[in-house]
């Protein structure tokens, strides 16, 4: 399998002709205390499975790690291909959301996906940043 793109956004849909859409894309996340969670997350990508690999069931993993290489999530999804036999081939998009995810400390995580013997990282940063000024009326 091979992984042709993957991307973190705030959310991700397929459009009436099979399209990928995907809204707010992130690299990072400003917190004004921590741990922070993030309400909703998406991670986009898609596989190309070719030959044997279609037909037969096939084993993705997501992981998120921190700095220190601790893994924070990890979720495995097991995915069948099918395309026609003159084909060959068949592109798919997958949509993981994670809601609620809590990050312990500021500064850099990695979510990682792996299909078959592909890998590709995502870079998530925590900024701690100052609470918003709260405005008062008079």
């Amino acid at each position: 399998m091979q992984i042709l793109y993957a991307h973190l956004c705030d959310h991700a849909f397929l459009s009436l002709d099979g399209k990928p859409n995907l809204i707010g894309l992130l690299h990072s996340v400003n917190a004004p205390a921590l741990p922070v969670q993030v309400d909703r997350l998406v991670v986009a990508f898609a596989v190309k499975a070719v030959g044997l690999e279609i037909d037969h069931p096939q084993e993705i993993l997501l992981s998120l790690l921190d700095a220190d290489g601790e893994r924070l999530m990890e979720t495995v999804v097991t995915v069948s291909f099918t395309a026609p036999k003159e084909v060959g081939w068949i592109i798919k998009p997958f949509f993981v959301t994670v809601d609620r995810l809590i990050l312990p400390h500021a500064g850099p995580y990695e979510f990682v996906i792996r299909a078959g013997d592909e890998r590709m990282t995502m870079p998530l940063e925590v900024f701690l940043t100052e609470p918003p000024v709260q405005l008062i009326s008079l």
